[in-house]
């Protein structure tokens, strides 16, 4: 709890039946912990393959963990801190056939902001698979990292000249969208000792890409400054 603050929400969104629980403030937070350990039985299985800790601005963790000896298949977690180092956001994906159904998933409604501008154009330039398009909402610094759950491999992209790789990469695996869906959008603008982010869960299916996850983090301008993805594509596509 010492990690936690009155202004902290925790979003967890279960990919196997595509419902979610939110967890405001401090109590919320140690609801949520308490549910997790009870439900953490058997840690012999608990692993960790990717901890990346940015101090720099937006401060994040991006974090890939696993425990499937308590049902906890594939899992990752974004965490957002303010100033002061307190979290105040992290947006949470588990694979845990296991866990008890929750509430549908969370699509704001456009709020308008920076923020909103900026992934109104992503979302419309992914659907249009138009690669300039959606270098509008990235700079120099921006850095997008890739996980594949399936094969544990990492990728990253750093810079307009790697972003545009990953686009040009991502529309080119993306050759049949008749099974595109995002279920869950969240568009959250800037306040006050947080930087604005959305969460993403998506899918597609037909190209192979059973289940997938962005979090989001705007740079003061309103550009996309961190992207953290975790995607679950099977091996023999992956290579494709």
């Amino acid at each position: 709890m010492l990690d936690y603050c009155e202004q902290s929400k925790i979003v967890v969104y279960n990919w196997h039946d595509d419902t979610e629980t939110v967890y405001n403030g401090m109590a919320g937070a140690k609801r949520c912990f308490n549910e997790l350990f009870v439900k953490l039985k058997d840690l012999s299985g608990l692993a960790a393959p990717e901890i990346h800790v940015e101090e720099g601005n937006p401060k994040s963790v991006f974090l890939i963990w696993r425990c499937p000896t308590s049902g906890f298949t594939h899992c990752t977690d974004t965490f957002l801190f303010d100033d002061a180092g307190k979290i105040v956001r992290q947006t949470v994906c588990i694979l845990n056939e296991g866990a008890p159904a929750c509430k549908a998933p969370l699509c704001t409604e456009p709020q308008g902001g920076p923020v909103q501008a900026s992934w109104d154009n992503h979302f419309a330039a992914f659907g249009a698979q138009d690669v300039d398009k959606i270098l509008l909402d990235y700079t120099e610094k921006s850095t997008i990292k890739v996980y594949n759950q399936v094969t544990d491999e990492l990728t990253e992209f750093k810079g307009l000249k790697a972003v545009k790789e990953c686009f040009t990469g991502l529309f080119s695996d993306l050759s049949d969208l008749s099974g595109l869906a995002a279920p869950a959008i969240r568009v959250e603008e800037a306040t006050e000792g947080k930087a604005g982010m959305v969460f993403l869960v998506w899918r597609c299916p037909s190209s192979g890409y059973n289940h997938a996850t962005d979090t989001f983090l705007f740079d003061k301008d309103g550009k996309i400054a961190k992207q953290n993805v975790v995607i679950m594509k099977p091996a023999a596509e992956a290579g494709e």
